[in-house]
């Protein structure tokens, strides 16, 4: 039974993974079966594994079931251990980041690249697949690049033609590479670069229940650039106060609001900050918002994320706010309180709350990439399934078990600020939205000639997935 339904797949072209043949192989399996498994995974998978398997044996029904309810945390970071301040910390988080992303790329490669670089060099010659940690990128005379790749056997030299492959690749990212490996296994020529990427064939959930939920960031209360009356004229549309009747209709609909960081423009953040302060009292500050958000009907769920202008630590993940804070915003029973980044559910839809400090890196390091358009800085993200893979940067990250980066579950929407700029976008069923700020440009954001979009919210509909810009400036 078991070589039969080998066989059967690989006639249509795909391998299977030893334990996905076992468990095929305890079940009545049809062809039916077989084709129903089949469109379900992803075009570019060669080996199906068990992973691939499980949701058609729980049934989507169920998990649909599941997934009803009004609102969840699916994963909030704020109660990560922090096991150490030095190196064994770091080497957890980053063991952990490749053995969650390598699970993903086992299924896309040649089956042998389930082995080491240590085995891989010792016995395999020609085409073979690899997936390691990109530990060093150098640029050859020729202008070829020249990876260095790294799993917990060993390291590889990997070569990418300049004619052949023009993928950015960043460090310590995980990627798989097809290739063909030389005579003596000292050097991988790449044939392609497969990345942890969204499945092509993803699609998103949706609500039945006709909701919206708003989204938005960077609000900045305290600094003298703050547009108070932008943001007092949002607070009267979504309390229903402000509008045509369409709108007031719109804004009756809205059941969550959800802010991704930077609430407050906080104190000492960066140089001379002291300057620009309007408020130069912490908690005066998120009082201010506290007040406003206090106005907001009960009918609207609050859901609450810091940023790094918050009372909370710079490294990623970044916990809930503090408590004498959340104090403040007690008003308004109906408020949450996530840590950054954070995996939310509303009405079955899933989104993935995440500030964005690594959109400096991103931009920085990915030519092309603009604070003009964060959509496309997001859709990078999703590509790597990564929020920050760059380490050393401007993002200081925590030590610890976790690597709370990897975009293991993928969300429907992803919800992201930082840039103070617009983009909405949509990538292999994705939703990604930023939605600017609420501050006017800042002396900082001029001398970098970043133009920001302020002023803005997005209105979320729950039940299609679109978005509508809504402009108070």
């Amino acid at each position: 039974m078991l070589e039969t339904i080998v066989e059967r797949f690989a006639r249509l072209g795909y391998q299977l993974h030893p334990d996905a043949a076992r468990i095929l192989s305890e079940q009545a399996v049809g062809e039916d079966l077989i084709e129903e498994i089949i469109s379900s995974i992803d075009e570019s998978k060669v080996v199906i594994c068990p992973s691939d398997l499980s949701p058609l044996f729980a049934g989507k029904k169920e998990r649909k079931r599941e997934k009803e309810g009004s609102f969840r945390v699916l994963m909030d970071a704020s109660d990560l251990r922090i096991i150490a301040e030095g190196e064994e910390g770091f080497v957890r988080r980053f063991c952990d980041r490749f053995e969650k992303l390598s699970r993903i790329l086992q299924g896309r490669l040649n089956a042998r690249s389930i082995e080491g670089i240590k085995r891989i060099k010792r016995h395999d010659t020609g085409n073979i697949g690899v997936i390691g940690i990109v530990s060093e990128i150098n640029r050859t005379q020729n202008g070829h690049t020249l990876l260095e790749l790294e799993d917990m056997t060993g390291r590889l030299p990997v070569l990418l033609m300049k004619d052949k492959i023009n993928e950015n690749i960043l460090l310590d990212e995980v990627i798989g590479v097809q290739g063909q490996l030389t005579k003596d296994g000292s050097l991988l020529v790449a044939d392609r670069i497969i990345f942890p990427d969204v499945p092509s064939n993803f699609r998103p959930d949706y609500s039945k229940n006709g909701s919206f939920a708003v989204l938005i960031s960077d609000i900045h209360a305290g600094n003298r650039t703050f547009l108070d009356g932008a943001w007092d004229r949002f607070i009267a549309w979504i309390c229903g106060e402000l509008g045509s009747e369409r709108e007031v209709g719109l804004s009756e609909r809205v059941r969550y609001l959800v802010i991704a960081g930077d609430i407050v423009d906080g104190i000492g953040v960066y140089p001379n900050q002291e300057e620009e302060l309007e408020v130069p009292d912490l908690m005066e500050q998120y009082r201010m918002v506290a007040e406003s958000l206090a106005r907001i009907p009960e009918r609207v769920k609050i859901i609450i994320a810091p940023g790094n202008h918050d009372a909370v630590r710079q490294a990623d993940p970044q916990p809930r706010l503090p408590e004498k804070i959340q104090d403040l915003f007690k008003e308004h029973e109906n408020t949450v309180f996530v840590s950054n980044p954070a995996l939310i559910e509303l009405e079955g839809v899933s989104i993935l709350v995440y500030h964005g400090q690594s959109f400096d890196d991103l931009i920085m390091a990915i030519p092309g990439l603009t604070y003009d358009h964060p959509e496309d800085v997001m859709i990078e993200m999703l590509k790597r399934r990564h929020l920050s893979p760059i380490y050393g940067g401007k993002v200081p990250i925590v030590p610890s078990v976790i690597d709370s980066g990897v975009i293991e579950q993928i969300p429907d929407v992803l919800h992201c600020g930082h840039t103070h700029t617009v983009g909405v976008g949509r990538y292999r069923g994705v939703t990604v939205i930023n939605a600017g700020a609420w501050q006017d440009q800042t002396e900082y954001q001029r001398k970098l000639n970043i133009k920001p979009t302020p002023g803005c919210a997005a209105l979320l509909d729950l039940g299609r997935l679109d978005v509508n810009i809504l402009r108070f400036h």
